[in-house]
């Protein structure tokens, strides 16, 4: 469907891509930055286990990938969001 369709390219999708969530983690800046420039959202989620509603920021920030942490809060992320654990 056209679903599956706009959520593999990552653009316009509620959710994060992979490559997006990987390069938060590991601090890379550009890879990161070039993802939200080709129309994700900061504010995008995914799960990891039973945890769903993690954000970019959140696993920037669990890593201590400050210089991401920064690149994505002037990107306007939210800093109040909250994680959900399975249930």
């Amino acid at each position: 469907s056209s679903d599956v369709m706009s959520q593999s390219l990552g653009a316009d999708s509620l959710s994060c891509s992979d490559a997006a969530v990987l390069a938060a983690e590991r601090g890379e800046e550009a890879a990161v930055l070039a993802w939200l420039d080709g129309g994700g959202r900061v504010d995008a989620t995914y799960e990891v286990g039973e945890v769903s509603g993690l954000t970019l920021l959140m696993g920037a920030t669990n890593n201590g990938q400050e210089r991401v942490v920064e690149l994505l809060l002037k990107h306007g992320a939210e800093i109040n969001l909250q994680a959900n654990e399975g249930g």
